[in-house]
Parts: structure tokens; C-alpha cells; sequence
């Protein structure tokens, strides 16, 4: 028994869906104290804002407050990327032993369908050198069929998840 909860706790350990990261080298994130949403005149959308409140609500734990002035040291950028993937179903595998016999079989997909989902882009500019200084992606899909709750906690795990590995050393 014991040892299938310890199987189970290592599948899950493995299942673990870590966002992807990439950053500057040399940067010295110390620097980094307050930051600012990229401008835009255009309409927030409903989205938006609950990223910017995950990320009001989580900058200051890393030591970065909002800038009420555009003269932070740190630009904020986020995006959802649309992305889109192909299922196949319809695949069938059979085995089969008999009379001394034995046979495997397969048939190939009949039916595809595209599967429509969004992935959450975070990057961070350094406003003096206008660059991109750190930026992670994640690895769990934003569905359209989310409830506005789940859409929320959704934002909310991933940016946690994202800012654990900011900064970078």
C-alpha cells in the first residue's frame, strides 16, 4: 500500500506543469523596484484586468511596487498567445490470442478537431534599454469554456507560478 502512494506522489511530482522561462544574463535585478503596465490607450479587457490584479497583488511579495509615474525602472507585458492543435480519435489498438495464435491491431485516426486554447506571455522590460529582460510563458491552456471563477484562479496559479522563478538567480 505504501508503496503505491508513493508511486502515485512521484506521477504527480512528475505531472508538474513549471512555465517556461528565458532572461538576461547580465541584468542586475536588484535594480528592478517599481514597474509600470505597458501603455495603451486601448479598452482593458476583462482578462486584463485580472491579470494586472494578480500581478498588482504579487509584484510587491518580490520587493516591486507599481509606479504611478512612467519613470519605473520596469515595464510589464502580458499577453495571451491563441494557439490552436489537432486531435485525432478514433484510434483503435487490439490484441488478440487464440489457439496458439496471437495477433496486435490498429486503425488509424477517422475523425480530427481542432482544439482552440491561450497561453499567458509575461515579460518584463528594462525601460532604460528598452529590452526584454525576462520573460516566462506558460504551460497550462486558457480555455474559452472557463467559468469567469476558474478563468481568475487560473491567472492567479500562473503568475504565482511564473513569479517563483523571477528573478532569475
Amino acid at each position: 500500500m505504501i508503496y503505491r502512494i508513493a508511486l502515485m506522489a512521484l506521477f504527480l511530482t512528475g505531472c508538474s506543469m513549471a512555465p517556461r522561462t528565458d532572461f538576461s544574463a547580465n541584468v542586475d535585478y536588484s535594480q528592478f523596484d517599481t514597474y509600470q503596465f505597458e501603455d495603451s490607450t486601448a479598452p482593458r479587457s476583462i482578462d486584463a484586468k485580472r491579470i494586472e490584479t494578480a500581478l498588482n497583488s504579487q509584484l510587491p511579495e518580490k520587493g516591486i511596487t507599481l509606479s504611478h509615474t512612467d519613470e519605473a525602472p520596469l515595464m510589464v507585458i502580458y499577453r495571451i498567445e491563441d494557439e490552436r492543435e489537432l486531435q485525432s480519435f478514433g484510434t483503435t489498438v487490439g490484441f488478440g490470442y487464440h489457439s496458439r495464435n496471437m495477433g496486435i491491431g490498429m486503425s488509424t485516426p477517422e475523425r480530427y478537431r481542432e482544439v482552440k486554447f491561450g497561453r499567458l506571455v509575461l515579460e518584463f522590460v528594462d525601460t532604460q534599454s528598452n529590452q526584454v529582460v525576462w520573460q516566462a510563458v506558460s504551460t497550462r491552456r486558457l480555455t474559452e469554456s472557463m467559468s469567469p471563477q476558474r478563468r481568475e484562479a487560473f491567472f492567479e496559479r500562473e503568475i504565482r507560478e511564473m513569479l517563483a522563478l523571477f528573478p532569475p538567480y
